[in-house]
């Protein structure tokens, strides 16, 4: 009797711990709550040093990132497979980098930009019906060498425009409306009309992609 007594009293403790354990692992955030809290507008921020936004869209397995601030000549495009969303690292052809981390509600992390210059950034949730990451495309842009970008918040806007790889000191920002009755936001620039570009997601029934549709 003593001794189921004793094993009663170690069983205890036991469960005790391992009810714990089990706890903390439920309490453990799904993977793909990241992808509810950026909704469709991804992350935006803010990269210390500068007068930068920063803007990421991340997927499954790939991400897209924009740095951008035309007052500063910084404009760098980063998009590739990742192999965990919750942790990225992604290098353009220019030999920039940006390495985030997510956690909580937020990502942070480092952007290193074709110059060597080094930054830290944070960027959260992007909320607004026309915010997130717009680049301009299509055959007459890459003709005419245009490369312009936008990143919007609720409030502000960042961008960079290129004519020719020959940087505008006043980027040209585009006028965005809704989208819904089948009409596409552009720009003007030389007498001439180019579309522009909304990044957003394509959703699968096991997985969530960034693709790029016309907004």
């Amino acid at each position: 009797m003593k001794m189921i007594m004793n094993l009663v009293r170690l069983a205890v403790p036991m469960f005790m711990i391992l009810m714990v354990v089990a706890c903390k692992e439920d309490a453990v955030e799904p993977e793909d709550s990241l992808f509810n809290i950026q909704g469709e507008n991804g992350f935006v921020g803010t990269v210390d040093g500068t007068d930068a936004f920063i803007a990421l869209l991340v997927a499954d397995e790939e991400a897209i990132v924009y740095v951008c601030n035309g007052e500063e000549e910084i404009s760098e495009w980063f998009n590739g497979n990742i192999s965990n969303p919750r942790n990225i690292s992604l290098t353009n052809s220019s030999g920039a980098k940006v390495d985030g981390k997510f956690s909580g509600s937020t990502f942070t992390g480092t952007v290193i930009l074709s110059n060597s210059n080094n930054y830290s950034f944070s960027a959260s949730p992007n909320t607004g019906s026309l915010t997130g990451i717009f680049r301009v495309y299509g055959e007459l842009a890459e003709q005419e060498g245009i490369d312009a970008g936008w990143i919007l918040n609720s409030t502000d806007e960042r961008g960079s425009f290129r004519w020719n790889a020959v940087f505008q000191t006043t980027p040209k920002k585009p006028k965005l409306k809704p989208v819904s009755d089948g009409t596409s936001n552009t720009i003007s620039f030389k007498n001439m009309s180019f579309p522009i570009r909304r990044f957003s997601f394509i959703y699968h029934p096991d997985s969530v992609s960034v693709i790029q549709r016309n907004g």
